[in-house]
């Protein structure tokens, strides 16, 4: 009796169940990579538009173009509280890299 027959032995919750929980597991493994590589993209693209944001500031500049930077301001420091506040959680931090909690909110 080969471990396939023994398997398809169990009653159907427990099949069920095994299929579930490897079907879930295997997502994990696929989405943990993919969710790293999107999140340091991510992360890039906050450290450039911190270093145009902090360039912009000593130029004189008009005051809708300063409230272009304000929505832009506003924008990533909603996404890096919300990377800071997922990489805290116990399952979730696994995909969210460290790095994020190191970044301080743009001013």
């Amino acid at each position: 009796m080969s471990i396939s027959d023994r398997f398809w032995d169990l009653p159907m919750g427990v099949q069920l169940s095994s299929i579930i929980l490897l079907i879930m597991l295997l997502g994990c493994l696929i989405g943990l990579p993919i969710s790293h590589l999107c999140i340091s993209s991510q992360i890039a693209q906050y450290k450039a538009v911190e270093l145009t944001i902090e360039q912009s500031r000593n130029l004189d500049i008009s005051d809708l173009e300063r409230a272009a930077i304000q929505q832009t301001v506003c924008k990533w420091n909603a996404w890096l509280a919300g990377m800071q506040y997922w990489n805290n959680k116990i399952f979730f931090g696994w995909f969210v890299p460290d790095a994020v909690n190191s970044f301080e909110f743009i001013k």
